[in-house]
């Protein structure tokens, strides 16, 4: 894409979005002992990206992150640079993408996004300044609109910055700051923190339900001449890859059902209790596992029904059907949870009643 193309884009972006591996890091991770023995995670940032994401804040633009790791360190580095979005233990990443666009009233094209790994892609498909860093997956850099100079971790996310403000009119102002050391302090909310590991899996499912997931649409750049940057014929040639990881479940029936435990386990260890409304009394039960969840007859290839038995209050046993679909690269998600009617247990004198008749 030339120059000038380039600066069309980037003069629409009203919010900047990014992964974090590889993006405003170099992709590496240390573990190092804590002060327990725990192992606990390490990774670097550059202060090139900081000073030029703190330059976004300041002209009104905010800044988040979405990533499929979860790291204390990621949510202390993006709240010192005043973000306003941290999502982490996203591998799928349209879910918070839609989101933030409700939670803004933003369209796409006002979306800057910089990723460098396949789970990328389906967001950066959409967003109207794709960018990949040097060090990004060959994929990933043919659907992106433009490629820096620099690898993620050494100032990728900064040269988007300058682009993006250059491109709006506010180098000049930015100058006048550094010339005086006189910057202005613009009034902000508390960054918005989404832990996937401490949220039901339904709640973002929820998010794509209520906003429609907008086609793959055509790219109308006129001058593609340059090889690092984005063309028609490769985004074509990745289209039909990612319709098929969006569309289809391809986990086995016992991955799906260690899935589906895993949700149960985590909500229970949350919560306390695995909770559900009775949609006929509009009671909450409190239900415990009781079985292994299975298959069950229903779905289609981009949606399975996993069923679970739990026991309920008075030793009643409830029947749960879990609906789960695929979320795009690296991710399935549960977007509808049934509950059945009681399961009736006939008592021995019940039965023994029934065969005198």
């Amino acid at each position: 894409m030339n120059a000038k193309n380039t600066a069309a884009r980037a003069k629409k972006i009203k919010i900047l979005l990014m992964d974090v591996d590889g993006v405003l890091t170099d992709g590496k991770m240390y573990y190092l002992p804590g002060h327990t023995g725990k192992m606990v995670e390490f990774k670097a940032f550059h202060a090139l990206d900081g000073i030029g994401l703190r330059l976004l804040n300041q002209f009104g633009l905010p800044t988040g992150v979405i990533t499929g790791r979860e790291s204390p360190g990621t949510e202390e580095r993006a709240r010192n640079l005043g973000m306003s979005y941290a999502y982490q233990g996203f591998l799928s990443k349209l879910a918070p993408l839609l989101e933030i666009l409700k939670l803004t009233g933003l369209k796409e094209e006002n979306v800057g996004y910089i990723g460098d790994d396949w789970t990328d892609i389906p967001v950066l498909r959409r967003a109207g300044l794709a960018c990949a860093p040097s060090n990004a997956m060959p994929e990933v850099k043919r659907v992106s609109h433009i490629v820096t100079k620099k690898a993620g971790g050494e100032g990728a996310v900064r040269e988007v910055c300058d682009l993006i403000l250059k491109s709006q009119g506010h180098w000049k102002k930015m100058m006048q700051y550094v010339e005086t050391s006189s910057w202005p302090s613009p009034a902000k909310p508390p960054m918005k923190v989404v832990l996937k590991s401490k949220i039901k899996y339904a709640l973002m499912i929820c998010v794509l339900a209520a906003v429609a997931v907008p086609q793959a649409r055509a790219v109308q750049d006129d001058d593609l001449n340059e090889p690092a940057l984005s063309t028609d014929a490769a985004r074509a040639d990745y289209a039909s890859e990612e319709d098929e990881a969006l569309g289809y479940i391809q986990e086995s029936d016992e991955d799906l059902a260690g899935f589906v435990q895993d949700y149960v386990q985590k909500d229970t260890a949350l919560k306390g209790a695995f909770f559900l409304e009775d949609p006929a009394s509009g009671r909450i039960l409190k239900l415990t596992l009781d079985a292994a969840p299975k298959r069950s007859p229903g779905g289609s290839d981009n949606s399975k029904v996993l069923e679970a038995a739990f026991n309920g209050p008075g030793g009643q046993k409830y029947q749960v059907l879990f609906h789960i679909r695929s979320a795009g690269f690296g991710g399935i998600d549960i977007f509808k949870i049934e509950l059945r009617k009681p399961v009736k247990i006939k008592s021995p004198a019940q039965t023994k009643s029934k065969k005198k008749t």
